[in-house]
């Protein structure tokens, strides 16, 4: 079965240079302020903040673990929409998404640390 994602996001742009070879300059930040879905304990995930800048023409999101589910990690953007990046979760130990995070991913090697590689 599928799974389904909403949420909202709010986007602050301090600077942005963009051209056909890539990202130039960038300073501002991405927020997921809500997200929904059909994992339990989803919800749980928001709000979470990324930094923005530009590295090797690729738009940069690093991310500011400072929130409940410890989410952190960079994301690499290209010109072309190619994404890259490892993001980490680390919600609490016996809490709704750290449940189903065990039963989507399995068991953290660590016990504590889930590993998106995107």
């Amino acid at each position: 079965p599928s799974m389904g994602f909403d949420g909202n996001v709010s986007l602050v742009l301090q600077e942005a240079k963009i051209n056909a070879g890539g990202c130039t300059s960038m300073a501002g930040t991405l927020t997921l302020n809500t997200l929904s879905g059909d994992i339990e304990g989803v919800d749980t995930i928001a709000p979470v903040t990324a930094n923005l800048r530009c590295e090797n023409q690729r738009i940069v999101l690093d991310i500011d673990e400072n929130n409940t589910a410890k989410v952190r990690g960079l994301v690499r953007i290209s010109v072309n929409g190619q994404m890259s990046g490892q993001l980490l979760l680390t919600p609490a130990a016996g809490t709704p998404l750290f449940n189903s995070l065990t039963q989507f991913m399995g068991r953290p090697a660590n016990g504590k640390d889930f590993i998106l590689r995107l």
